[in-house]
């Protein structure tokens, strides 16, 4: 996998992948000045379903791939849930903000009070973004 990007003109882009090879934390050189990482979480189907920030400080890049790189990134949807918006919440709990999250199989959340300030359609739901 490709962990480190660099481009003429720009600092470089760092990833780091979980052990089935998704990108589980990307970071730009803006981000990096204040630790921020943009986290991908998947399903079991390895679907990703929610993507956000987080600030990892602390922990170096080298450290992260090592972490990563054996573990298995993945959620569980479940109703009885009543946070996270359905789903479990086993790595990235200390976010700082939520991009997106995507449902698969049940639409139920759709009339949800889960999704305040945002919108939804059959797939996404999209969150105000500050």
């Amino acid at each position: 996998n490709c962990v480190e990007k660099k481009l003429p003109g720009v600092n470089a882009m760092y990833m780091v992948y979980d052990m089935t090879d998704r990108l589980v934390l990307s970071q730009d050189c803006n981000q990096r000045l204040t630790n921020r990482w943009t986290f991908y979480k998947y399903d079991a189907l390895g679907r990703e379903i929610m993507s956000g920030s987080i600030v990892i400080s602390g922990t170096s890049f080298e450290s992260l791939l090592d972490t990563y790189r054996n573990s298995l990134v993945t959620e569980s949807f479940s109703s009885s849930y009543t946070s996270n918006y359905g789903y479990s919440n086993n790595f990235f709990a200390s976010r700082e903000k939520l991009y997106d999250m995507k449902y698969f199989d049940s639409y139920g959340f759709i009339n949800s009070n889960w999704i305040s300030g945002g919108r939804a359609d059959s797939l996404t739901v999209y969150l105000p973004r500050d």
